[in-house]
């Protein structure tokens, strides 16, 4: 699984930034077909008479006089044939999330908890929502309660196994600057970004990584994974730099798991066992 990268804190303008990064093909349940079903059996006609005898015909009945049953049959009393539900959308995916980013400087991750930093490039920090979406049971990103929503880009340098990299944090706020859920983060996975499609995934290999979370006091929990999709990079200067260069970026309909029900399963232990929480399904 990926790395989920820690977020940090923008004192500049009385936000609270927490951290995270990480990241790791859908169980689709298929029906298996019934057994006494054969296969040439039309699906209006149950499987124990044969395709050319009509549908409730007493046996002492010739099959040549068969009863006359209107078309508009009664609800109540429906041909023992099963009835296939189809679901609806993508099974199960969680939501879909759209990005809209652009700023001509990109911050020192390592600095975001330096104050006089913050400050002097406060003009750079996105005071609008970059990420928007819906998930769960029509809630959305960024909360509809928030009072504000700001973005940044943030250079991190290398650290251990895990390479330099580019990401981009949405958070929200009520106007007292305590949070309100959800944040989002994207991760590039290389500093070095060039403009084009990039694919977005949990799995190593991916281009970017798209995490939303809960902040829950100083810790978080993940809400959601996305999973498929793209990132197309319309401009990206001077990337691989502590702090400055340029980055813009859309996508659109990019969907959303949640950990518990992702396209490789259930992977709330793979997260659990990394020392991350998983928000309940909301």
């Amino acid at each position: 699984m990926k790395r989920v990268m820690a977020l940090l804190a923008l004192f500049a303008i009385g936000i609270y930034i927490f951290g995270c990064s990480s990241g790791e093909e859908n169980k689709t349940d298929t029906q298996e077909p019934r057994p006494d079903v054969p296969p040439d059996v039309p699906p209006d006609v149950p499987p124990d008479i044969p395709p050319d005898v009509p549908i409730d015909i007493p046996p002492d009945r010739p099959p040549d006089n068969p009863p006359d049953v209107p078309p508009d049959r009664p609800p109540d009393n429906p041909p023992d044939v099963p009835i296939e539900i189809v679901p609806d959308g993508t099974p199960g995916t969680y939501g879909t999330l759209n990005a809209n980013f652009s700023t001509t400087f990109i911050f020192d991750g390592t600095k975001l908890q330096d104050n006089t930093y913050m400050t002097q490039h406060q003009s750079q920090i996105t005071m609008t929502a970059v990420f928007t979406g819906t998930y769960g049971s029509g809630k959305t990103i960024p909360n509809a309660s928030a009072g504000m929503t700001l973005a940044l880009a943030a250079h991190f340098p290398a650290e251990g196994t895990n390479p330099a990299a580019v990401s981009v944090i949405q958070q929200s706020a009520d106007m007292s600057g305590n949070p309100v859920n959800p944040w989002v983060e994207l991760d590039f996975s290389s500093d070095s970004i060039t403009t084009g499609t990039k694919s977005v995934g949990m799995m190593t290999g991916n281009d970017a990584f798209i995490v939303v979370l809960n902040v829950i006091g100083n810790d978080y929990c993940i809400l959601a994974l996305a999973d498929g999709g793209t990132i197309n990079v319309t401009n990206a200067v001077n990337t691989t730099a502590a702090d400055g260069g340029s980055l813009a970026l859309t996508g659109s309909g990019i969907p959303l798991y949640h950990p518990s029900n992702t396209p490789y399963g259930d992977i709330t232990g793979d997260l659990q066992s990394m020392g991350v929480q998983v928000c309940p399904i909301e």
